[in-house]
């Protein structure tokens, strides 16, 4: 494992103060040593270290190297962006409020340093699958899952390169941690898993079943080569207002088949654990 590049450490979205420090704890105890992580706070709203609980907190867990972005005026994607920057050889973007396995980032490092293509990892996690349900078992990484519903977890690790050569996140998109882990593999990088719950965060806020389709929509319009043409002629149809074009399933983009099932008339199929599922409706082949 690498041992002497710096992390740079973006904890994002605004959270109670107990649950901050809840995780400012979690990285002082990790096994790569805190002297290692640079420390950014990220938010939309103002932050602040300056109370005496947080300075006292800071005090008795040594992180002084730790510092407030200041993020007026900006986006929650513009607000990371702008914590992001300097030339750190790793950053780790962390949701406030969230727990960190000891070992997290020298497990998320080691899965780097074996996999040469590799330039992101994540672990388990519990902020929920795709369709907002609580932690599931997931199923091994595979880079085209990327198209369908985005399983990368919000606690994750990327090389500083990979971050520079996609330029940050995209401020315009909903979805736009979705939209870096989509364009990093387009890009001809690769993301590892590392399957075991390392990362206990907190639930991810979900979107209204309209906003989440044109969160959707936006996402695969955005991304010139990624979709499928069909894909692409929904997403375009949705944005219109194009009665076919439904929002599909939360958290998830349709395929294929089941745009030319929304043409047709018929209604998507319900998956187990999907919002239809126990609600009484049945489907026939």
């Amino acid at each position: 494992m690498t041992i002497s590049t710096r992390i740079r450490v973006v904890v994002y979205n605004r959270s109670p103060r107990a649950e901050l420090h809840r995780t400012l704890v979690s990285l002082a105890c990790q096994d790569i040593g805190a002297a290692r992580l640079d420390i950014c706070l990220a938010s939309a709203r103002a932050t602040t270290l300056r109370d005496q609980g947080t300075k006292r907190l800071l005090d008795a867990l040594a992180l002084s190297r730790i510092e407030a972005a200041d993020s007026s005026g900006l986006s929650m994607a513009q607000a990371v962006n702008s914590a992001a920057s300097g030339n750190a050889g790793h950053l780790a973007f962390v949701p406030a409020g969230t727990r960190l396995h000891p070992q997290f980032l020298s497990r998320l490092l080691g899965a780097l340093d074996r996999t040469p293509e590799a330039s992101a990892a994540y672990s388990g996690h519990t902020a929920g699958n795709a369709e907002g349900l609580a932690f599931v078992r997931t199923r091994p990484f595979r880079q085209e899952m990327l198209t369908r519903r985005n399983p990368v977890g919000p606690a994750a690790l990327i090389t500083g390169a990979a971050w520079q050569k996609l330029g940050g996140l995209r401020p315009g998109l909903w979805h736009f941690w979705w939209d870096l882990w989509l364009r990093l593999a387009l890009g001809g990088s690769s993301i590892v898993q590392v399957p075991e719950l390392l990362a206990s965060c907190p639930p991810v806020q979900r979107l209204g079943k309209a906003e989440d389709g044109a969160a959707k929509a936006l996402l695969v319009t955005h991304t010139p080569g990624a979709f499928e043409p069909d894909v692409c002629r929904w997403a375009m149809a949705h944005l219109r207002g194009d009665s076919w074009a439904g929002p599909f399933e939360r958290g998830r983009i349709p395929g294929p088949r089941d745009v030319l099932g929304m043409w047709a008339g018929f209604s998507p199929a319900i998956a187990p654990g999907s919002e239809a599922w126990g609600s009484h409706l049945r489907r026939t082949a």
